[in-house]
């Protein structure tokens, strides 16, 4: 053992760190797991949006606080029909859709950034798995942590991590159209929400037997 070994082993704050941490061994190969999926989808990876009245451009004094990330080497098809080469080279999953609002994330091509975020079903076909990906979060976040649905609470700060959809999907075209009492929203927003795009987040529906993955 080193003398910064032996050091530590017989600093004051040797039992008072092991029983907060785990461990020196315990954390060294955390921080090695850590440092792999960082690396993998590390910040430079996402992409920061601003949501609810920040995103509507309006900041006042608030207690809860709301970080939105979306992925930027990943892509959701809403459908067969949306390839485009502007994806390749990117993880790329095909939606399926299991009721409105819900869909299983199929993976299609590219590179497999963790394979602790993945499941096979009985056909070997591998998909996204929601509540790995929830799992995997929490690993990586202090223990004063609690997930909210696909939302991450941490000191009362929230965060979500979503997927981008490369497209507009089928199953929500007919919000496009629909009749609109007081023409509300206009027509110029519903352009704007549809060209800012739509995401995935980790969350399921609650009666469904494959919540957990949706």
């Amino acid at each position: 053992m080193t003398e910064t070994g032996e050091l530590y082993k017989f600093s004051y704050l040797w039992k008072g760190c092991d029983w907060l941490m785990g461990f020196k061994e315990c954390v060294d190969v955390r921080r090695t797991v850590e440092d792999a999926w960082l690396k993998a989808s590390g910040e430079e990876m996402f992409e920061q949006k601003l949501i609810g009245s920040l995103g509507d451009g309006i900041d006042y004094f608030r207690l809860d606080l709301n970080d939105f990330f979306i992925q930027k080497n990943i892509y959701i098809l809403p459908d067969n029909n949306h390839w485009n080469p502007l994806i390749e080279n990117k993880t790329v999953f095909l939606a399926e859709y299991k009721s409105p609002g819900f869909c299983m994330l199929k993976y299609v091509t590219g590179p497999i950034f963790s394979e602790e975020v993945y499941f096979a079903n009985s056909e070997f076909q591998v998909y996204f798995s929601s509540s790995k990906f929830l799992k995997k979060c929490m690993e990586l976040i202090p223990c004063n942590s609690y997930s909210e649905g696909p939302v991450v609470v941490i000191n009362g700060k929230r965060k979500t991590i979503a997927l981008p959809v490369f497209g507009w999907p089928p199953i929500a075209m007919e919000w496009l159209t629909r009749d609109r009492a007081r023409s509300w929203p206009s027509p110029e927003t519903v352009q704007k929400i549809v060209k800012d795009g739509c995401q995935c987040v980790a969350t399921g529906h609650p009666s469904s037997d494959t919540k957990d993955h949706e």
